[in-house]
């Protein structure tokens, strides 16, 4: 199946269904998930299949304040003091 196949696909299940979902609304999410669960930017990069990790990184530093807030609580060494 051509990508163009796969897009009709996706918008025709999606007006049947009334939900909004594209191939690249789930590349999309898979990337910020991949992220937000420790995933590295070099390795996304290589899984995108982008030019390089810059390509990467300027497409998917746009988190929401709750995924950044998320990620410090997660990784911050003044939130996981054991005081």
């Amino acid at each position: 199946m051509r990508i163009e196949g796969v897009e009709r696909s996706f918008r025709l299940r999606s007006r049947d269904i009334d939900l909004q979902v594209s191939p690249h609304l789930l590349r999309n999410n898979f990337a910020k998930r991949y992220l937000i669960n420790g995933g590295d930017f070099a390795t996304l990069s290589r899984l995108l299949d982008h030019a390089n990790v810059e390509v990467t990184s300027a497409i998917y530093l746009d988190f929401a304040d709750k995924e950044i807030m998320h990620k410090y609580r997660q990784h911050s060494p003044l939130e996981n003091l054991d005081i």
